[in-house]
């Protein structure tokens, strides 16, 4: 067989996964690279800061729900590129950073920009290694493709040195990976499945809170679903904006509060008991309601508060789960009572910011900027709210009516 380069191997392993651009700042260590995405018809777009191709990487996979990939020369390309993938990490996104280094032969030596890049990302990484072989160039990407995608999602980094971009090698030494993942869902433990279903079938005034969960396990057909069963009012945070239609009858806001006051039953849907949750205080929750966390990390069960009942899985998969167990137990909903309750309160919380969304005031009111746009915005528009207060004021009045059309600046609060 002939004889083919690292970037070109690299390029028919991106290829491989279905990767359509890479993003990027061009420079002589990763050069190569480009030159075998060209050949393999991936398109590669070049920015002038390497920060702004790490959070465009991060920004495709969270608006497609598919791994970004950005790629970045060595030594400072690689530090640039570090917000961009620690705010992956915390939000957590999958995507793949690819960064170049001095040669493997030239270790030591005093290389230009030799850097230890693969130990310094570590501690912001699902994986971060450096390729030594060229013919190991494509099983190298597909680890890192595994970790990205792999349970909770997050960033995965390689580092492919210039004497392996830039070697060869015959093409029958090289492994093309093939079946190497699995899209199999992880149920929740039906123990714990039976116990969320026996607190259901004694609440009155369920509540519940999606987060981004229910974006990457592809459940907003499930929670439309649950929300409509149990007649519970839901609130959505992070990626979970846009599961649920704005116009949907459940479907509140700014009447959060409200309904964690009264609500005798939380569920927490890929919504961990953080900051926005004031860290679980008592304040929050005053009433001392029963609490189920369903998380893909179980890690982030019982964060800061003490909760009921604690399920590990896949959105998608456990709240089929406990459908499927509420409609074999023979479960009724407590009535539209109390979700028409909470959504009245919602409503008049809503009218209360008349006078600011039609403020008339110099300069102009941040909350009429909101009311101006959510007139002219398309019903599939995909909204980004940058930090600080702006994004508060956009979250509170813009209606975002898709999975994966809202993105935010997440726990790390990049502005």
């Amino acid at each position: 067989m002939a004889e083919i380069d690292g970037g070109r191997l690299f390029a028919k392993a991106l290829k491989r996964e279905g990767v359509e651009y890479v993003f990027t700042l061009n420079g002589g260590h990763i050069y190569n690279l480009y030159e075998g995405c060209v050949d393999e018809g991936i398109k590669v777009i070049d920015f002038r800061h390497e920060q702004v191709a790490a959070h465009a990487a991060e920004g495709w996979a969270k608006v497609t729900g598919k791994p970004g990939v950005a790629i970045v020369t060595a030594g400072p390309g690689v530090t640039d590129a570090v917000t961009g993938i620690a705010n992956a990490f915390q939000a957590p996104s999958p995507m793949i950073l690819i960064g170049g280094n001095a040669g493997i032969s030239d270790h030591l030596r005093g290389g230009l920009q030799d850097f230890d890049s693969a130990t310094f990302l570590k501690p912001v990484t699902k994986f971060s290694e450096q390729v030594k072989r060229v013919e190991r160039i494509p099983e190298y990407v597909s680890i890192a493709f595994r970790h990205a995608t792999s349970g909770v999602p997050g960033p995965a980094y390689l580092e492919i040195p210039i004497d392996v971009v830039g070697g060869v090698t015959d093409e029958e030494n090289v492994k093309y990976p093939g079946s190497y993942r699995t899209d199999a869902k992880a149920y929740g433990d039906p123990e714990y499945i039976k116990q969320v279903v026996d607190i259901l079938h004694n609440t009155e005034r369920p509540m519940i809170l999606a987060g981004s969960d229910i974006w990457w396990n592809d459940a907003s057909e499930e929670l439309r679903e649950f929300v409509e069963m149990i007649d519970s009012p839901v609130f959505l945070n992070a990626m979970g904006r846009g599961s649920i239609p704005s116009d949907h009858p459940n479907l509140g806001s700014l009447g959060r509060r409200y309904g964690l006051v009264k609500s005798d039953t939380v569920i927490l849907l890929g919504t961990p008991i953080d900051f926005r949750l004031g860290y679980g205080a008592d304040s929050m929750f005053p009433q001392s309601p029963r609490l189920i966390e369903i998380m893909m990390d179980g890690s982030k069960i019982g964060q800061n508060r003490d909760i009921d009942v604690g399920v590990v899985g896949d959105s998608k998969a456990v709240l089929r789960q406990i459908m499927d167990e509420l409609r074999a137990t023979g479960y009724k909903s407590p009535g539209k009572g109390w979700v028409e309750e909470v959504i009245t309160e919602d409503q008049a919380l809503k009218a209360a910011d008349e006078e600011m969304l039609n403020s008339t005031q110099s300069p102009i009111h941040p909350m009429r900027v909101m009311k101006e746009l959510r007139d002219v915005l398309d019903e599939d528009a995909t909204v980004i709210g940058d930090g600080g207060d702006i994004v508060t004021f956009a979250a509170r009045v813009l209606n975002i009516n898709r999975p994966g059309h809202w993105l935010d600046p997440g726990q790390f609060g990049c502005l």
